[in-house]
């Protein structure tokens, strides 16, 4: 019999099956989310953006060299015009430098002419976003329905409207950057004149230069930062400056869970990260500074100065200074540059900023009473007066109590000088050497300090846990 060649039915339908296959996979090969298509293209728009920051680079370089060293607007955009044409870029002011947006990707130029890899805009997509400015869900009357804070012009509305906000209940969603544009809903919007200078510019311009963002006046709430940041927050202003100006004459405040970097001045005010001007009564509670903080008065890296009032002692949870801090004529410390009246309670605090003042302390620069509870300063301290600076306290009016607290012996004194009948005396507070400080042992030393702290205090109706620290070799401890 003559045999037939060919193929079976069931072969060809395998064979269509595998090249089904193999076509699926070469289109996923192709075009999936890590496909060659995608990353060739994602290779064209780094080479892109690699390109436009080069010439970017040449435009910053040129311009100073036309300007002694300065980066300055006109010469800038005149060599940015020359490089990429008339309405081909966006040049806005942030800051000490300027922000060059070239194809929808922005790069930012500071002072020195050193410039930032690209940023590519995107639209923010998050639901109510701006509950104050936008209008949300929320009311702030109580902690669930707090107000949600998401976009930099929720600051603005809030310092803006500050007496309908001041016993609010009000959390922020997210890290914001004020040199940040996607932080913003729309960066590029003229307003009014909030830095001052005379000239209606754009948002972001007239938040980060001449005086800045407006601090939030009067707040007698409960603000939660939610472990987020306030990041490049730039005031310049001449009374009292911080996120909160003050909170005299209200209900104290409770601020936590919230970190600030930027610039904070005041020419004749008192200064802080969080607040300038505080009251007695407050709570600050896992908060931290990372600012530069100066004072024509007094300077603290959390509150500048805090008044006596009839509200209690102000207390101090789980708080660090890791910016410079100064002031003019008052005092300054790492936690609060001056305190009168009641006591200041500190407990599992720390400072490894530099703080420079007439009377400055590692922890608090004056204070009429203070306890101190699982606490170190290892950071350089200077008066610029005939005063010793100190490791913990500049200047005592009555008796300080000292717990477990420690201080680097680049200092000889806790407290420098006493009034009105302290008799505290440095011999029960000896100076420890930077290696006590960063040793194993002191970590866990502070650790027994938080089991037991916490342990004890569990059932309190206010309760607030201790945070753990955590062994840093070669390195000062920190919160785990």
């Amino acid at each position: 019999m003559k045999k037939e060649n060919g193929i079976t039915l069931v072969a060809l339908v395998i064979t269509i099956i595998v090249l089904l296959i193999l076509a699926t996979v070469s289109v996923q090969v192709l075009t999936g989310d890590n496909g060659l298509l995608i990353k060739s293209r994602s290779a064209v728009d780094k080479y892109s953006e690699g390109e436009i920051k080069e010439r970017i680079m040449l435009a910053v370089t040129n311009a100073r060299m036309k300007n002694m060293s300065l980066l300055d607007r006109t010469a800038l955009d005149n060599e940015l015009k020359n490089e990429f044409g008339e309405g081909n870029y966006e040049l806005l002011p942030v800051g000490e430098g300027f922000l060059i947006a070239v194809n929808n990707v922005e790069y930012l130029a500071d002072k020195d002419g050193k410039v930032s890899d690209g940023n590519k805009v995107e639209e923010s997509n998050i639901e109510y976003a701006g509950d104050l400015s936008k209008g949300g869900q929320y009311n702030g009357d109580t902690e669930e329905t707090a107000y949600r804070i998401t976009c930099i012009e929720d600051l603005v509305k809030w310092t803006d409207n500050s007496s309908i906000y001041s016993s609010k209940y009000i959390k922020l969603e997210k890290t914001i950057d004020f040199q940040n544009t996607s932080d913003y809903k729309d960066y590029k919007k003229i307003t009014t004149d909030i830095n001052e200078n005379g000239i209606n510019e754009a948002l972001i311009t007239e938040l980060t230069t001449g005086k800045g963002f407006k601090p939030i006046s009067s707040f007698s709430g409960t603000f939660d930062g939610k472990n987020n940041e306030i990041r490049n927050i730039y005031i310049n202003i001449g009374e009292n400056a911080g996120l909160f100006t003050a909170t005299y004459n209200f209900t104290p405040p409770t601020i936590k869970n919230i970190g600030i970097s930027g610039q904070i001045y005041s020419d004749n005010g008192n200064a802080g990260g969080i607040m300038g001007y505080g009251m007695s009564g407050t709570k600050i509670i896992n908060c931290y500074n990372v600012a530069t903080i100066h004072g024509g008065k007094s300077a603290g890296g959390l509150i500048g100065r805090i008044y006596s009032g009839d509200a209690g002692s102000a207390y101090f949870y789980n708080c660090y200074n890791n910016g410079n801090v100064s002031a003019d004529t008052g005092y300054a410390g790492g936690i609060i540059g001056e305190q009168s009246g009641n006591t200041n309670i500190f407990i599992n605090c720390y400072n490894i900023g530099n703080i420079k003042s007439e009377v400055s302390g590692g922890i608090l620069g004056m204070g009429a009473r203070a306890s101190f509870s699982n606490i170190y300063n290892s950071g350089k301290i200077e008066n610029i007066s005939e005063y010793k600076p100190a490791g913990i306290c500049g200047y005592a009016r009555w008796n300080h109590e000292f717990t477990n607290t420690k201080f680097l012996n680049n200092l000889t004194l806790a407290v420098t000088r006493f009034q009105w009948g302290a008799v505290y005396t440095t011999s029960t507070l000896p100076s420890s050497s930077k290696s006590e400080i960063q040793s194993q042992e002191f970590v866990n030393e502070l650790n027994t300090y938080v089991n037991n702290y916490n342990e004890e205090h569990k059932n309190d109706e206010d309760f607030i846990s201790l945070r753990r620290w955590k062994y840093n070799e070669g390195n000062y401890p920190t919160f785990e």
